[in-house]
């Protein structure tokens, strides 16, 4: 479960590398998780989507993905009545 939530924060922060390691005695017998891994998507949540959706067939040839930028409002109060 750990390295779930490791690998799905790299995902969400494009470009972090995660370094996991996890003492082999703490695995279960037909766990997946790896004891050490580098987790590391430049492509942040488009490399999610690629590798969820490997090789089935899609409508388009890229993944839908992009960056935007957020400008923080103000509350609606007086200042911004006047200011606007």
């Amino acid at each position: 479960m750990m390295y779930r939530l490791a690998r799905s924060k790299a995902y969400l922060f494009k470009g972090v590398e995660i370094r996991w390691s996890c003492d082999r005695a703490l695995l279960k017998s037909g766990d997946e998780t790896p004891d050490a891994a580098v987790l590391h998507y430049p492509g942040g949540l488009a490399d999610f989507l690629s590798s969820a959706v490997g090789k089935r067939a899609t409508i388009g040839n890229q993944t839908f993905s992009g960056d935007v930028e957020r400008h923080r409002r103000r509350a609606g109060g007086v200042g911004d009545r006047l200011a606007g």
